[in-house]
């Protein structure tokens, strides 16, 4: 890995998200499917996506991989879509049931002040930034995050299934720039009812 070799500090990943990864692709390739998955993956892959702990560290590398494979799987015409469709499923798995409780009677503007801070809990690098649309709007910002273009549809599958706990209504989820089609910033904005 170069970051390793110039003495930058790797792109980390939580446990939690390469767990909920691997849960996904399970439910999606069920029994043998899955072994044969596994069997075709790197061994290093392989061991930390069977392994994972939830509130361990891992390369970001183990999570990119997986995500490439989602793509290759399950929908190569359209890999954003592909990456969106298996995060709806991961977040959902990823946020607990006595978490989404809580979700369901917080304030919205807290929750979304919270989901940028909340971050550095999964990613060891990248800043999210919370922006207020008014009454019925959010944005959430990330910079300096050295992530990968499938990456993005992730963020856009938590901020909607965010929503959706919240109880708001009509909620509409999308990305508006990312850095990987040269804007300076990735931002999503989710609109309500």
């Amino acid at each position: 890995m170069a970051a390793l070799d110039s003495g930058e500090e790797p792109l980390l990943v939580r446990g939690i998200s390469i767990i909920s990864t691997r849960e996904y692709l399970k439910t999606r390739l069920e029994g043998r499917g899955w072994v044969s998955f596994l069997a075709q993956l790197p061994a290093d892959v392989r061991e930390n996506t069977v392994n994972s702990y939830k509130s361990e560290w891992y390369p970001f590398r183990i999570q990119r991989v997986l995500r490439e494979e989602i793509v290759r799987l399950f929908n190569p015409e359209h890999p954003r879509q592909a990456i969106l469709n298996a995060y709806l499923f991961a977040t959902r798995y990823e946020i607990s049931a006595f978490l989404r409780g809580i979700l369901s009677f917080m304030p919205v503007k807290l929750v979304i002040e919270r989901a940028a801070a909340l971050w550095r809990k999964y990613y060891n690098k990248g800043t999210m930034k919370a922006i207020s649309l008014g009454k019925n709007g959010a944005a959430l910002e990330l910079t300096d995050f050295p992530g990968d273009r499938l990456f993005c549809p992730t963020v856009q599958a938590w901020l909607v299934n965010a929503a959706g706990y919240l109880r708001l209504k009509d909620v509409e989820g999308k990305e508006t720039t990312c850095v990987h089609r040269g804007d300076e910033v990735c931002r999503w904005e989710v609109i309500w009812g």
